[in-house]
């Protein structure tokens, strides 16, 4: 029986920790392989929750201004992987430094995955975001600063992407595998790699995040009332949710018989709520953050996303698993896989007219929002844990 490593940097209770658990949990269920948990950040109640999933938690002992990728922190992992004999090692988020020194220095076979849980050259994104968010906070003329030095050296010269495009290659020729997130993102990491997906030496294989679909399948059968949800962080630099606000003031007064409530918790709370009580918004309600949102998906009619950014998008898949429309922006290949080929509504970025005339219309149509439901059931099917353990099963030669 192969043992399976998976080192996980930040280990609390964030989705990339969520989809590790749920998959973990099955593969052990399944008496497939044993299971191991290296994370040098962790607190006692998450190391308890990893202890209940069934992984050998081993904590990885770190200075405190240890990098990720430095060279002592690959020598340590390296450390651990001889000692419980591990086959294969999955870095989730950040790939670990110094991959070749590790392998020879395990001396014995060891194959080494890389999972990324956002869409390819997330980081290029993040960083942006990251160094906008600061600039806002400090000043006015801190931002037009970092904008006009910063910002434009990507926008002009994609110095950012020239860097992680270099760090994904070095990576790539290290590791036996790169897992994401779809389909998509296999042909998109095809083109920033420059090798073909059809050639033999294509490592990159997909992994969808899995759902325990039991809940959601309940609030797909529930009758639903005449709302719109939005569930997920409230924050400025990829959420945008102060432009679901604005959008719902292009309809409210329209349909004064629809609700749009809003499911979650962050940084922008407060500020989204001012927004929302200085238009004059009536039909709005903020229901904070919520340890189950099957229970919203269940009398909701259109779940709706205004996001700059998404890698995947979980709450698209929960919302059609509980027999909810969703609807987004295009802004990332995953979405488009997951709302296209008439699975929900996609709308031009960032054209915040348009986005309120379409969900005006599907408002407007039960016939359309029972169309869309129609499709769901069988299209979820593959998030399911049992088909993507199988897949996981696959890709870990299991």
């Amino acid at each position: 029986m192969k043992t399976i490593a998976f080192f996980i940097p930040f280990y609390y209770f964030g989705g990339v920790e969520r989809v590790t658990d749920t998959v973990t949990a099955e593969l052990v269920r399944r008496n497939a392989c044993k299971v191991v948990l290296i994370s040098p950040h962790y607190d006692q109640m998450s190391r308890m929750r990893a202890e209940a999933v069934g992984y050998d938690f081993v904590p990885l002992e770190i200075a405190p201004d240890q990098r990720i990728t430095s060279r002592q922190t690959s020598l340590n992992v390296a450390k651990i992987l001889r000692q419980k004999n591990i086959d294969v090692l999955v870095m989730a988020v950040n790939a670990l430094g110094y991959l070749d020194e590790m392998r020879e220095t395990v001396g014995r076979s060891l194959t080494l995955m890389y999972h990324i849980h956002g869409m390819p050259l997330w980081e290029v994104t993040a960083k942006i975001d990251f160094g906008r968010m600061m600039a806002r906070k400090k000043s006015r003329w801190a931002y037009w600063k970092w904008s006009l030095l910063k910002g434009s050296k990507e926008r002009f010269f994609q110095v950012y992407t020239k860097r992680y495009v270099k760090m994904y290659r070095h990576v790539y020729d290290s590791v036996d595998r790169m897992l994401v997130l779809c389909d998509s993102y296999c042909e998109e990491l095809s083109k920033i790699l420059n090798i073909p997906v059809e050639s033999e030496e294509f490592k990159v294989r997909s992994a969808y995040n899995p759902m325990d679909l039991t809940e959601f399948k309940v609030a797909a059968a529930t009758v639903k009332r005449k709302e719109v949800v939005y569930v997920g962080r409230l924050s400025y630099d990829d959420k945008r949710v102060d432009r679901l606000i604005r959008i719902w003031g292009r309809v409210e007064k329209q349909y004064p018989d629809w609700r749009l409530k809003i499911v979650g918790d962050g940084n922008e709370y407060s500020s989204l709520k001012s927004m929302a009580l200085d238009m004059g918004l009536e039909h709005i309600e903020f229901c904070g953050y919520s340890e189950n949102p099957e229970v919203h998906y269940a009398t909701a009619s259109i779940l709706c996303l205004t996001s700059s950014h998404e890698g995947w998008g979980m709450v698209l898949a929960e919302a059609m698993a509980s027999g909810v429309v969703p609807m987004a922006f295009d802004c990332s290949l995953g979405v488009r896989e997951l709302l296209g080929s008439g699975r929900g509504v996609l709308v031009r970025p960032f054209d915040e007219e348009e986005y309120a005339r379409q969900l005006s219309a599907l408002m407007e149509s039960e016939d359309d929002r029972a169309r869309y439901r129609a499709l769901y059931p069988e299209y979820v099917e593959r998030f399911s844990v049992s088909e993507v353990a199988k897949n996981w099963m696959r890709i870990l030669d299991i």
